[in-house]
């Protein structure tokens, strides 16, 4: 008879305590629901996805003259559309600069960002955003002309470099030249455009940025400013540069897609 109590016992704390964590489960689902993003739905409800790129990068954003985009982060826009909507032109595309690409995710003017983003330790635990995946394996790299004299960065004792503002090619850049006791003067930006065209006045001796945007800006010189012919990339790789898409924190469901 007790080991048929005991027995009895037994089995009601058991179910006691699966009753408990499924309760305490469903709490942490809803919380989980009510404190992060849905865009998901949002997206589903609108019929179309707010993609923020980069406007003027051949090869990965880039408007044409009739307003249509086109690139490698395009792309990955569209597929995320088709997969959604079942209709890749379902989408709105928001161009966005280095400095404010975040805060445009953020404040949910957009959905999604794909605009040549490193993913680094600090933005993924400062942020409040997630990285998704690396789809473009990077390095940064120095341009300069070619009748600089420079053949290496270690030739480039107070130069003068361009760099775009709050991105990790400006703190590379200051650890590269610091950590070897090199001066240089930084000359930021906000956008390419000016900085291409400080570039082209020879303002700075150096122009610094991930690598395929170097071999992308090269590729399209003027030539009124001496066509790719009179650019080169100098052989050092100043960092590796994983870059991928942006989602907001806690938005589980659209991050899976």
């Amino acid at each position: 008879m007790n080991k048929i109590k005991y027995t009895l016992l037994i089995s009601a704390l058991f179910a006691m305590m699966a009753f408990s964590y499924a309760c305490a489960a469903e709490d942490s689902s809803e919380a989980s629901s009510d404190g992060g993003s849905n865009t998901l739905q949002q997206v589903l409800d609108r019929g179309m996805l707010k993609c923020g790129v980069n406007d003027n990068l051949a090869g990965f954003g880039v408007v044409a003259a009739d307003g249509s985009f086109s690139g490698f982060d395009i792309d990955f826009c569209k597929a995320v559309a088709a997969a959604i909507l079942g209709d890749s032109g379902k989408v709105e595309y928001t161009p966005t600069t280095a400095s404010n690409r975040f805060e445009a995710l953020g404040s949910g003017e957009i959905d999604l960002l794909i605009r040549n983003t490193t993913w680094t330790a600090s933005r993924d635990r400062e942020l409040k955003q997630d990285f998704t995946a690396a789809t473009f394996y990077d390095g940064q790299g120095m341009m300069v002309y070619v009748d600089s004299g420079y053949n290496s960065i270690d030739d480039m004792e107070g130069a003068t470099i361009c760099v775009l503002q709050g991105t990790t090619t400006e703190l590379n850049l200051d650890d590269r030249f610091t950590g070897t006791g090199m001066s240089y003067t930084p000359l930021t930006f906000e956008t390419n455009d000016p900085l291409q065209a400080a570039f082209e006045e020879k303002r700075c001796d150096g122009w610094t940025t991930d690598k395929s945007g170097l071999a992308s800006k090269r590729a399209s010189f003027p030539a009124s400013a001496g066509g790719p012919e009179a650019l080169k990339v100098l052989p050092e790789t100043l960092s590796k540069e994983p870059l991928g898409p942006l989602t907001r924190d806690n938005d589980s469901e659209f991050y899976d897609v």
